[in-house]
């Protein structure tokens, strides 16, 4: 199963089992702790959260719309210009634009961030 079967942004879609094995191998390339990336809750919770999701320059981008907030890209670390663009973007369409659990690694390694967010 490829990409193709996955949304491409800004086109978001809620999961289907069809996806399964295919964010399952997003998800094993990366040590996650957070369960907001769980297929299994997303799949589940997504009617109750209006979860959904679609492909983000070979990034796996999960949108929360009841809380208004996106979930840090899964995938190869954004620069943190290339995220704040992403944020600005997401607002730009009339959506959510606040993102969640950024890893303190990122920010520890990207100290610029801060410059684009207060």
């Amino acid at each position: 199963m490829g990409h193709e079967t996955i949304p491409v942004y800004p086109d978001f879609r809620m999961f289907s089992l069809k996806d399964r094995n295919l964010i399952h191998g997003f998800l094993d390339q990366y040590d996650l702790v957070s369960c907001e990336y769980s297929f299994f809750n997303n799949f589940c919770w997504q009617k109750e959260y209006d979860l959904c999701f679609c492909l983000y320059k070979d990034r796996l981008l999960i949108l929360d719309k009841k809380d208004n907030y996106f979930l840090m890209p899964l995938g190869k670390p954004l620069a943190p210009k290339k995220l704040a663009e992403l944020s600005q973007n997401m607002k730009h369409l009339g959506k959510a634009s606040d993102i969640a659990l950024v890893p303190r690694e990122y920010l520890k390694a990207n100290p610029r961030i801060k410059k684009y967010y207060s």
